[in-house]
């Protein structure tokens, strides 16, 4: 009789309490296999982290009530889950100013937009213009009512697209929730930040907060000394003006009143630091990280898990993020230069093919304006020589012609100085 105490080493005995724990196991991966919901990862969902540099730059520019409320979703919704100190940034430009012979960096994000988009320091170019009083923007605004107008038209037909369009699937309402709830919710952060972001010298001023020396010009905010000297009484009714310069043959000069050259160069943009409709500002910025991380939670985890129809349709919303972003900045940037500024170049319409051009305009420029020429040494955009000494004193008395020619020929006649014989000098004491 065989000892049911010896097994052969192949077989196994399950214990109770293995029993207990393979059967829950077994049983959940029964329920898996026999799930129909694939999990799956697409890349479509990625395009509302596109174009963080030029959101970015939209929120830094001053946007009106209907640029809020257009029916598109931010570009780059990530920007406001960073700090909200980056709207009010300083640019990478210096602007100098021969009235007051100061140096300071460009903060006004709506002009630096402005030269980039217009490409005002490009190679080649150099533009002078004049600041004119304040107007109604109407062509601006028409622009954008039809711009917003198109927005909603277009965002109504992606939600008919997602509700009537055929598809091999039944219907389902990831696709008709992601674009609602990322178009509203980014109508809301864009009109918080209307109300909340305003001038920070405004503010400043409002709050008694910084205030400044009525006998100091107006652009000495933050800005650099560069030399010391005497400076016209500040008046906002007084004749100012700036330029900057570029890396390449290109120069920028701006003239208006003081007034509008510190509107210009020094304001920017800065978070209220006051409550906004009774609560204070920091649970504002809260609520919009909150909800902006929220937003992309939501959109990550339903939009790869829907129709074709569902995603094409939110690729598609996205592609108007894009679009009203760039149109947005162009729209901006092509107001104010169209309702704040006046082209005066003239004889300088020809490419500028070098540095010394650069110098000689710019120079004439402000001579003609009747600014003291201390601005030249002080502003340190020449070479200490005697050539260029030279060549200053001349381009100040008002000899026509090209920079640069006379330049060289300054040059010339001091590399190939005349030299005196006696026989000339006997002829010309006679």
């Amino acid at each position: 009789m065989e000892d049911s105490s010896v097994r052969p080493p192949h077989q196994l005995t399950l214990t109770p309490t293995l029993i207990l724990i393979s059967a829950p196991r077994d049983w959940c991966l029964h329920r898996l296999a026999n799930m129909s919901i694939e999990w799956v990862f697409d890349i479509g969902s990625l395009m509302v982290l596109v174009g963080e540099a030029e959101e970015q730059r939209f929120r830094s520019s001053r946007r009106t009530f209907v640029e809020a409320i257009v029916a598109a979703p931010v570009a780059g919704i990530q920007t406001y889950l960073k700090s909200f100190q980056d709207v009010s940034g300083a640019t990478n430009l210096d602007y100098f100013s021969p009235y007051g012979r100061k140096r300071a960096p460009l903060r006004n994000i709506a002009l630096w937009n402005i030269i980039r988009g217009k490409q005002l320091l490009h190679d080649g170019k150099f533009t002078t213009f004049d600041i004119k009083p304040r107007s109604p923007n109407n062509v601006h605004s028409t622009r954008l009512r039809w711009w917003a107008l198109f927005t909603w038209v277009y965002f109504a037909g992606l939600i008919v697209l997602c509700r009537l369009a055929p598809r091999m699937e039944e219907p389902t309402w990831i696709g008709v929730s992601n674009c609602a709830v990322l178009t509203a919710w980014s109508i809301i952060i864009r009109v918080i930040e209307l109300f909340m972001i305003k001038k920070k010298e405004n503010w400043n001023e409002t709050r008694g907060v910084a205030k400044r020396d009525q006998s100091r010009t107006g652009l000495e905010n933050d800005v650099e000394d560069v030399g010391k000297s005497e400076r016209p009484p500040t008046r906002p009714e007084i004749k100012d003006g700036v330029f900057i310069l570029g890396n390449d043959n290109s120069g920028l000069v701006i003239s208006g009143s003081r007034s509008d050259i510190k509107e210009w160069t020094t304001s920017r943009l800065d978070y209220d630091k006051q409550n906004l409709w009774g609560i204070r500002n920091w649970y504002w910025q809260l609520l919009i990280r909150v909800g902006t991380i929220s937003v992309l939670g939501f959109i990550f985890s339903t939009i790869p898990n829907g129709t074709m129809i569902d995603q094409v349709s939110f690729v598609a919303l996205n592609i108007l993020a894009q679009a009203n972003v760039f149109l947005g900045l162009y729209l901006n940037v092509s107001s104010c230069l169209r309702m704040r500024f006046i082209k005066t170049t003239e004889d300088q319409e020809k490419p500028v093919t070098n540095r010394t051009q650069v110098y000689g305009y710019l120079i004439r420029y402000f001579r003609d304006k009747n600014v003291d020429s201390r601005w030249i040494r002080v502003s340190m955009i020449l070479p200490e020589t005697t050539v260029w000494d030279e060549w200053v004193t001349q381009i100040l008395a008002g000899k026509k012609g090209d920079p640069k020619e006379i330049y060289d020929e300054i040059d010339a006649n001091h590399k190939n100085p005349v030299i005196a014989t006696p026989s000339t000098t006997k002829a010309q004491t006679s």
